[in-house]
């Protein structure tokens, strides 16, 4: 199977799912990481089924700042570290939008702790050696 052939037959699963479950948000949330077209409204109806879903949550954050949409995205955020402070994927965020906001200090200081809670993430690592180099 193609790798086109497998997101289609996960999209007819998915949808199978929400059809006969309108509480599934990990569904709404798999449907959104396949569906770039429909990505926000999936998102939002998964944190809106489970407030605490924080990957909905840092994902809506991604894609705010995807549309330079940074006060959005920190809005987001901030849900998401009130649920999991610890998550890498929370500073790295926050280090991009205070990257665009100009915050040089802010955005090294979060990619330097998304870095520490996850060495192998390599767009931490990215974004730190531009000071380090």
């Amino acid at each position: 199977l193609t790798m086109l052939d497998k997101n289609d037959k996960a999209k007819e699963i998915l949808s199978k799912i929400l059809k006969t479950s309108s509480d599934a948000y990990g569904a709404y949330y798999n449907m959104a990481l396949l569906d770039k077209t429909r990505e926000t409204n999936y998102l939002k109806k998964a944190v809106s089924i489970n407030y605490d879903f924080k990957d909905g949550w840092i994902d809506l954050a991604r894609v705010e700042i995807e549309k330079n949409k940074f006060d959005n995205a920190l809005y987001y955020l901030s849900i998401a570290g009130y649920i999991d402070e610890n998550d890498f994927r929370y500073y790295y965020y926050q280090g991009l939008i205070y990257k665009n906001k100009g915050l040089t200090a802010d955005a090294k200081r979060s990619f330097m702790k998304s870095f520490k809670l996850n060495p192998d993430f390599s767009p931490a690592k990215e974004e730190l050696s531009i000071w380090i180099s």
